[in-house]
């Protein structure tokens, strides 16, 4: 089983989102071009709605603060 760490930045280099590597197991069966594409696909179906919450978040958060900032 293979895995992967995904870690969210923001353009200053600071990590977003739960603060930590986020990892994902991949189960790669026996390992044919079938079993390596159904793992790929069931990460990008498991991690990328994660991801979109993080820069969602972080965007309403900055957002939120420039508010602020110029009332």
């Amino acid at each position: 089983m293979a895995t992967i760490e995904v870690t969210v930045r923001d353009d200053e280099g600071k990590v977003i989102g739960i603060g930590r590597n986020q990892t994902y197991a991949l189960d790669l069966g026996q390992q044919t071009l079938h079993d390596i594409e159904g793992g790929v696909e069931g990460f990008k179906q498991q991690a990328l709605p994660e991801i979109e919450r993080i820069l969602l978040n972080h965007a309403q958060t900055n957002f939120t603060q420039e508010i602020k900032k110029t009332e």
